[in-house]
């Protein structure tokens, strides 16, 4: 079992199995130290953290830390705000919510605003949690979710 790790996107068994090999430990171990860095430096947000103070503070230096390039300015949207990223060389639209927003209603923002940007893929951030969905198959609703903070405190 994978701490932090939920959702259908993606079997456990099979991300367990990739994780296995020595070369994804040795990552694993890098991206955890990097979390936890994370995780101190956000330490003081909290629900009456501002969208904006989200994304600045929390949103962007995730996704630098996860190897995510942030080229466009963020739109603040009234409930959430959309920052156009890559993901090597894919456009991945990443939709941040007021902190620990329940991420299962945002479904359909994620797709429109993933569509609107190009990008086949959407990630969704509340402070919380992190989550992963498609936004090039209107017809599924599956995801990979992290909570960030339980990922942080595993290799």
């Amino acid at each position: 079992m994978i701490p932090g790790f939920g959702g259908h996107l993606l079997p456990e068994d099979f991300v367990e199995e990739r994780l296995r090999s020595t070369q994804a430990r040795a990552a694993g171990l890098e991206l955890q130290r990097a979390m936890k860095t994370w995780c101190a430096a956000t330490a003081s947000l909290g629900p009456a953290t501002g969208l904006r103070a989200l994304v600045d503070a929390a949103s962007l230096p995730l996704l630098e830390r996860l190897g995510f390039a942030a080229p466009g300015l963020a739109t603040i949207h009234r409930e959430h705000a959309t920052v156009p990223c890559l993901g090597g060389h894919a456009p991945v639209a990443l939709l941040a919510f007021p902190w620990g927003t329940a991420l299962d209603r945002h479904w359909r923002t994620a797709v429109v605003d993933g569509q609107r940007l190009g990008a086949r893929w959407c990630l969704l951030f509340n402070g919380t949690h992190l989550r992963l969905v498609s936004a090039s198959r209107l017809y599924s609703r599956r995801y990979a979710e992290m909570h960030l903070e339980e990922a942080a405190d595993d290799p």
